[in-house]
């Protein structure tokens, strides 16, 4: 199945937040995104969502809902004219899920493995033991939480 299932509680409680159906996009947007940079014209993520069957209606109410709700940003490109925007992930995201959860994502909706993308893979894991490192620092400083 591609809509991602939670490993955690938390991750259930997170999901559950965001709402039928828009949580069954939130991960491959997020995949794209990091995929194509970190940053993705709108319109590729429309062309995406083609993919899941929703209507063009439905398109700019769910990442509009998912940039209320943090997990994107929107921002325009400068030079486009008529004004373009690009989707960035947003703080939500960040703090909520990690790139790898992202890219293991993507690979598993193309069938592939993780590191078939290289520069990404690389990424993800460098995210990975980031996010180790602040774990560990906080729990030297505060203990368990």
């Amino acid at each position: 199945s591609l809509v991602p299932q939670p490993e955690s509680e938390e991750e259930q409680v997170m999901l559950e937040s965001l709402g039928r159906p828009t949580q069954e996009y939130l991960m491959p947007i997020l995949g794209l995104i990091f995929l194509m940079g970190n940053r993705v014209k709108e319109a590729k993520t429309w062309n995406l969502l083609q993919r899941f069957s929703v209507d063009v209606g439905r398109k700019h109410a769910i990442t509009c809902k998912l940039m209320r709700q943090r997990y994107l940003e929107c921002r325009p490109l400068s030079y486009s004219n008529p004004v373009e925007y690009e989707l960035l992930w947003g703080p939500r995201a960040h703090h909520e899920i990690t790139k790898m959860k992202a890219l293991e994502y993507m690979a598993r909706f193309y069938g592939k493995q993780p590191q078939d993308w290289p520069e990404q893979y690389r990424e993800a894991v460098e995210d990975e033991e980031a996010r180790a490192r602040s774990e560990a620092t906080a729990m030297f400083f505060f203990g368990s939480i």
